[in-house]
């Protein structure tokens, strides 16, 4: 890709793909804190729509622990457009079929956070950066240091500037 050669300023915000997956995984663990979530309770007792295709067993310990064999859940000929959208992803999540293997394995899930945040938005009923905002970023001050996706409320000159191809 190309790199933003601008002076980087206090306020500029940057893209922080994979830190997104922590502080999704952060919110669910809350959830299990609060008592609207158990570790061992499969994933589709809270989405349902993710019991499909042999995941009904899959438990919420093993998504978070990278062992729901869901690896290649990302649609066919994906694209940044693709990745961004939660609606198409979450939806390849859910008609995903899991790999064969023990469960016990942990294998990385590059897109994880795809099932995180369907089950964190199934468990709330909010969308995930809303939920995020309002029970972590708010808490700790952190609301304009820390966004999920954005709102047309940054200055552009704010936002890094970030190219790259898949």
């Amino acid at each position: 890709g190309t790199v933003d050669r601008r002076p980087c300023v206090p306020d500029m915000l940057f893209a922080g793909f994979k830190i997104t997956a922590a502080v999704v995984a952060t919110a669910l663990h809350l959830l299990v804190d609060r008592g609207l979530l158990r570790y061992d309770d499969p994933v589709c007792a809270a989405w349902k729509e993710f019991a499909q295709n042999g995941k009904e067993g899959i438990t919420v310990r093993q998504a978070l622990a990278h062992q729901a064999r869901l690896q290649h859940a990302i649609p066919a000929n994906f694209s940044m457009e693709t990745l961004m959208d939660s609606q198409v992803m979450m939806k390849a999540v859910e008609e995903a079929k899991p790999l064969q293997g023990p469960p016990q394995k942990s294998l990385y899930h590059p897109y994880i956070w795809w099932i995180w945040a369907g089950l964190l938005q199934a468990c709330t009923k909010q969308g995930v950066s809303q939920f995020i905002k309002q029970e972590i970023a708010v808490p700790l001050d952190i609301e304009k240091e820390f966004r999920l996706g954005l709102d047309g409320s940054v200055a552009e000159e704010l936002l890094a500037g970030l190219s790259f191809e898949l």
